[in-house]
């Protein structure tokens, strides 16, 4: 049975796919939550309370379980929706539009029948284990080209938390040197031709003939190329300069988070 996608239902994606074509409405969205601290508290011995620390001088937060509660239309493809319900990917909420979580879906899935007049629905609840900040959909990068073999320029951080820098760079051997907001100290980064300085996961990546490798052509490990901290993009103003006498190009990432 074909069934009428209702375009006015409330709706939330997952991976790309629209709830709506699967016959699928939402009740409920989640509610608006902060994630939890993560955080070490330990009894002092003629103390009162606890001492409370931090797992570093910055917010660690845990995952959030995110719920939609739903329902399916007649004729919806339980196997269908079962199976297109599963693994890790991206939520999208119809009530917050513009944005995703990084989620994953591990928990079981009860359909629950319910009638309405003569006809069959099934009610159930999707439980997301949601990162704890969302981003935007679809992240563009900003393109900065250089003046007299420099890049000098403000990022601003639009979000909540810091985020790591990733940084890519054309034209030859660069000097990438980041100052955060708010910060004292810089990174700098010397690396090559198409190489993406990827804070995000600890690495310097080389996309040569369009494969990712660890390795320069030399055999260089690039990880060993970066120096100094901190390594991430603060909220507010954050200053990038790019150095190199043949550089051509550089795009910086907007990855932005926010709570």
């Amino acid at each position: 049975m074909s069934i009428n996608v209702l375009s006015s239902a409330p709706y939330f994606t997952w991976n790309g796919t629209d709830s709506r074509t699967m016959g699928i409405v939402v009740t409920e969205y989640p509610p608006y939550s902060r994630p939890k601290e993560r955080v070490t508290t330990q009894a002092i011995p003629g103390r009162h309370g606890q001492l409370t620390m931090r797992e570093a001088d910055y917010p660690v937060y845990e995952q959030v379980l995110r719920t939609v509660n739903c329902y399916t239309r007649p004729g919806a493809d339980l196997g269908a929706i079962c199976a297109w319900l599963t693994g890790i990917g991206e939520l999208g909420l119809g009530n917050d539009v513009g944005y995703v979580y990084d989620a994953s879906i591990i928990n079981q899935i009860d359909f629950r029948q319910i009638l309405r007049g003569n006809r069959g629905y099934n009610e159930f609840a999707i439980p997301f284990q949601c990162q704890p900040f969302k981003r935007k959909a679809t992240e563009p990068h900003i393109t900065a080209t250089p003046k007299n073999g420099s890049i000098s320029l403000y990022v601003t951080n639009p979000g909540h938390v810091r985020v790591p820098a990733i940084v890519t760079v054309y034209g030859g051997n660069a000097t990438v040197t980041i100052k955060p907001a708010g910060e004292a100290q810089a990174i700098v980064a010397t690396i090559n031709n198409a190489d993406t300085l990827d804070l995000q996961r600890g690495v310097c990546l080389n996309w040569d003939t369009g494969i990712m490798t660890h390795n320069t052509s030399d055999g260089a490990v690039l990880n060993t190329k970066v120096s100094g901290g901190p390594q991430h993009f603060n909220p507010g103003s954050n200053f990038v300069s790019i150095t190199g006498s043949e550089l051509t190009q550089a795009l910086i990432l907007e990855n932005w988070r926010w709570l």
